[in-house]
Parts: C-alpha cells; sequence; structure tokens
C-alpha cells in the first residue's frame, strides 16, 4: 500500500468517526428531531407555511427527478430537508441514500422557504412516485 493509499485510508477514518454517526443514524436523528418541532405551536405553524411554499415549486422537482428514481426501482422514499435561519434549504437527505434520489437531493438544496421558528429546522418528506 503506497503512502497516500494509507493517508486516504486514514483521513476517510477519521472523518467518518469524527461526528460518530452513520448517514443511517442521522437521518433517523434528524427525522425525530423534526417529530419533535412539529409538536410545538410554532413548529406547527411554520410546518404549515412550509407546506404552502414547498406546493408552488415542487411539482417541478418531481417532475424532473422521478424517471431515474423509478428505473431504479424507488417507488417511495422520504427526505429530512435542514432548513437554516433565512429559510434555505442547506441539506436533503432522502431514505433510501440513493444515488436514483440524487436529482431530488440537487433540486432541493437552496430552495427557500419562509424563515423558521428554530434553526435548523428538520422539515420531513415524504414520497410517493407514481
Amino acid at each position: 500500500m503506497t503512502n497516500w493509499s494509507l493517508i486516504s485510508l486514514v483521513l476517510l477514518a477519521l472523518s467518518s468517526s469524527a461526528s460518530g454517526e452513520d448517514y443511517v443514524d442521522r437521518w433517523a436523528r434528524l427525522a425525530n428531531e423534526h417529530l419533535s418541532m412539529v409538536k410545538s405551536e410554532p413548529g406547527k405553524s411554520y410546518e404549515a407555511e412550509f407546506v404552502k411554499a414547498h406546493n408552488r415549486f415542487w411539482r417541478g422537482v418531481y417532475d424532473k427527478c422521478e424517471a431515474k428514481a423509478l428505473r431504479a426501482g424507488v417507488a417511495k422514499f422520504s427526505a429530512v430537508a435542514v432548513v437554516d435561519a433565512e429559510g434555505a434549504v442547506v441539506e436533503f437527505l432522502t431514505m433510501p441514500d440513493a444515488l436514483s434520489l440524487a436529482c431530488f437531493t440537487k433540486a432541493m438544496v437552496g430552495k427557500r422557504y419562509p424563515a423558521p421558528p428554530v434553526a435548523p429546522f428538520y422539515e420531513l418528506i415524504t414520497v410517493k412516485l407514481k
């Protein structure tokens, strides 16, 4: 093994263990955070605003990305949108974490919503494909 390969492996191991959380565990934690957030009145109100804003552009995202997911056999997925203090989606984490859903992630990161009552705000979205 070359020195560069060894260094790369060490860096990969460090970056994976730095957060101490793998993708699935993090996704589940953020989804649970969403469930806690929407139990409060500000969270419930924000979710209603989020849905209104979301419905204005979701059809375009869906139409652009659904075919690739369907070709890969994905009929349904969930996602957590991580919304910053200004209302921008900074992460869109799909479950499953599949390459066939990357189009949705790319299309959603950067989308703008109203500013949430707390940041980051985690919005859980379930998508059923045709």
